[in-house]
């Protein structure tokens, strides 16, 4: 039998079209299981270790908060007369204010005196029946998991101390938090992976028995565990036997791959488990549907052939071999986000741009997983607050050229000495030790100190007397008291202030990390996706800052700390001022030129320049364009020639090293940088919202 040059044609291109679908289903099959589980290690390998830090952290605070408790001068003499009513109120107040789940007082006997969550427990003794009670009576905090209604609380228990005898214990405070719905959040944001919290209802003899969930990042989730671990009642023993996880548990038909975290008191008795679970049946879905496209697409193309075998098959082929390129590039990890898609417009070219797509989102994506979880090998744990600007110099009238990433400071009457002496080995007010320089900011010198009362390591800011007329140093001392108040995850602490011989002093919180300014010059501009993040940090920071009336005058770079978990801190407010919470109707006027020539607002410039967290919002917006340009909008140039750039000078263009920047981020930063503050965002949040609104770039 013959067959017509069109049959030859059809059969030939009914072949090769077959294997080329076959091919590129089962590559893309292949695919999907290997980024499928390669996304899983890697999620819950950060679930694991982000789950752990978290964990210490937050005992750490409870622990702090605790120990505020126990000193407060209202608690030992009503302890140690056994004021129940009293303490019942107090810890009533204490609720409303630090927001706890648990909190109770013990006498030194190990008698409950007051517990205004139930009431019904005062008399009850916990002597000997948990070694965390038992530690803090014999004067040695200690911490661990409770159950409490079907809740897992963290519990820190602390001594309270006899003013006079101090190494008499005279009680205990015991402080405890369910574990917060915020932090499984959290986890579930950076890394994609459902967290859990379950509660074990132990049968007799200590083991395991019925498993219930206390909190699920997704309810739906939450419901089909409950019902797996109510229909295998052996599966909560079984999985917290299990040393390795070799094999997912199959939940609703879905396999899901865990990794798990028991909480014990004793390291024997299990109290609950904290689970990270990531599905790989969701993660194949997406390559699913490209299957099911290809093999739709694949019997469309076929039956066009008959007609236009060849043109048809010209048309097909080559999109076909360019996706099986692509899906060896996505395993490769080589595939570029601006490789130029070369597709039509019909089915086999939406197949194409969807597959192209996806190669760029897997990319993107895996770029932020791998900054997030790598940031740590890029800080330099020596460094810390090294950052500050070292040696930097005041700046003067008659200076034509400046370093202008340094703190300037114009008095109108005097400018400080030239740095303090050296104080290597000193120990300033009998209380901080001295151990080594780690840089110097505009009005003084920075240290890594020791506290000899609290035994930890702390930074200490050390300032000449001279520097201040008797009303600065009110006024300064006032605004280091307000700038306490502020306590954000994304604010360096300030712990103190005082004066010791001819030196005031501040302590602050000691952070290891690199400031933003090393990351840009080291690293260069960064991915528009994480410095995004960074913005909205830099954002939340500065919300908190303002809603305490505080501006800063001196955000830059160099006072942005990173640390190891790729959280951002601002820090140094020591050029920070109290203005009216409503901008455009502060009073506040600046005595001097104080700030950062690069990073300074407009009013900045002027010596009685009205100041407000307009101030403020125009340096994050130099801050922005910095962080995504890689240098800042005016880079060089005398005092003079930067006054006049910022006061009269556009906005540039930020020049990303992508080559493309989102329009909508260049709106955000010229609006918080415009000339005029009442052009600018009034609110930070305003900026936070913008930055929320942007579109997946």
């Amino acid at each position: 039998m013959r067959f017509s040059i069109k049959t030859k044609l059809f059969l030939l291109v009914f072949i090769a079209f077959s294997t080329l679908t076959a091919v590129t289903l089962w590559r893309i099959d292949v695919q999907a299981d290997k980024a499928a589980m390669e996304s899983i290690n890697r999620s819950l390998m950060q679930s694991s270790v982000i789950l752990e830090t978290k964990l210490s952290s937050r005992i750490a605070a409870i622990e702090e908060t605790a120990n505020g408790i126990a000193r407060d001068g209202r608690i030992l003499p009503l302890v140690f007369d056994g004021q129940s009513d009293t303490l019942q109120d107090l810890g009533g107040e204490f609720k409303q204010i630090l927001e706890f789940d648990i909190l109770f007082f013990i006498d030194a006997e190990g008698t409950v005196i007051a517990r205004p969550d139930r009431p019904e427990a005062i008399g009850q003794s916990v002597a000997g029946k948990s070694a965390m009670f038992d530690s803090a009576l014999a004067g040695k905090a200690s911490s661990g998991v409770i159950a409490s209604r079907g809740k897992l609380l963290q519990l820190v228990v602390v001594p309270i101390f006899d003013n006079v005898a101090i190494d008499v214990v005279r009680g205990a405070v015991a402080l405890g938090y369910e574990f917060s719905e915020d932090m499984a959040s959290e986890i579930y944001a950076l890394t994609t992976s459902h967290v859990g919290f379950f509660v074990l209802q132990n049968k007799p003899g200590g083991t395991v028995g019925t498993v219930k969930s206390s909190y699920v990042t997704d309810e739906l989730l939450q419901q089909r565990l409950d019902q797996y671990f109510s229909d295998n009642q052996q599966a909560g023993e079984e999985l917290l036997s299990q040393e390795t996880i070799d094999s997912p548990i199959t939940i609703n038909g879905e396999e899901y791959f865990y990794v798990i975290h028991p909480l014990s008191n004793d390291g024997v008795k299990i109290l609950g488990f904290i689970m990270a679970l990531h599905s790989k049946t969701a993660l194949r879905k997406p390559f699913a549907q490209i299957q099911s496209n290809v093999l739709v697409v694949g019997v469309i193309c076929l039956i066009g052939a008959l007609g236009f075998a060849l043109v048809f098959a010209q048309r097909i082929s080559r999109p076909i071999i360019d996706m099986v390129g692509i899906t060896k590039k996505i395993e490769e990890g080589s595939f570029q986000k601006e490789e130029r898609i070369r597709a039509g417009k019909d089915e086999i070219g939406d197949l194409y741009r969807a597959i192209s797509a996806m190669g760029k989102a897997l990319g993107e994506k895996a770029e932020l997983e791998n900054y997030l979880a790598n940031i740590g090998e890029d800080l330099d744990a020596d460094s810390s607050i090294s950052v500050l600007t070292e040696g930097a110099a005041l700046f003067e009238e008659e200076e034509a050229e400046i370093d202008s990433d340094a703190t300037r400071i114009r008095p109108r009457s005097k400018v400080p000495q030239k740095g303090s002496s050296n104080m290597a080995s000193s120990i300033i007010d009998r209380r901080y030790e001295i151990i080594r320089p780690v840089g110097a900011g505009a009005i003084g010198k920075v240290y890594l100190a020791r506290d000899l009362e609290l035994r930890e390591n702390l930074a200490i800011k050390v300032m000449e007397k001279s520097f201040f007329s008797e009303q600065e140093s009110i006024d300064f001392r006032e605004e280091i008291r307000l700038a306490r108040k502020i306590t954000h995850r994304n604010i360096l602490r300030t712990y103190d202030y005082g004066a010791w011989s001819k030196y005031y002093y501040i302590t602050m919180e000691y952070v290891q990390g690199f400031d933003l300014q090393k990351l840009l010059q080291t690293k260069g501009a960064f991915n528009v996706h994480v410095g995004v993040l960074m913005a909205r940090q830099i954002c939340s920071a500065m919300i908190a800052a303002h809603e305490q009336g505080i501006i800063h005058r001196d955000i830059k770079p160099a006072n942005i700390l990173i640390n190891r978990q790729g959280i951002l801190k601002i820090m140094d407010f020591g050029l920070a001022m109290r203005v009216d919470k409503n901008p455009g109707e502060s009073d506040k006027v600046q005595e001097y030129i104080a700030g950062t020539p690069r990073f300074m607002a407009p009013e900045q410039f002027v010596g009685d320049g009205q100041l407000d967290e307009r101030t403020d919002i125009y340096a994050m917006g130099a801050i922005f364009f910095t962080l995504f340009n890689g240098s800042p909008p005016f880079a060089s140039g005398s005092f003079e020639e930067l006054r006049e750039l910022h006061t009269s000078a556009p906005v540039p263009d930020i020049s990303h090293k992508s080559g493309r920047f989102p329009r909508a981020l260049q709106k955000i930063v010229e609006k918080a940088m415009a000339k005029d503050p009442a052009q600018r965002y009034q609110k930070v949040g305003d900026i936070l919202e913008a930055l929320n609104k942007v579109n997946r770039i």
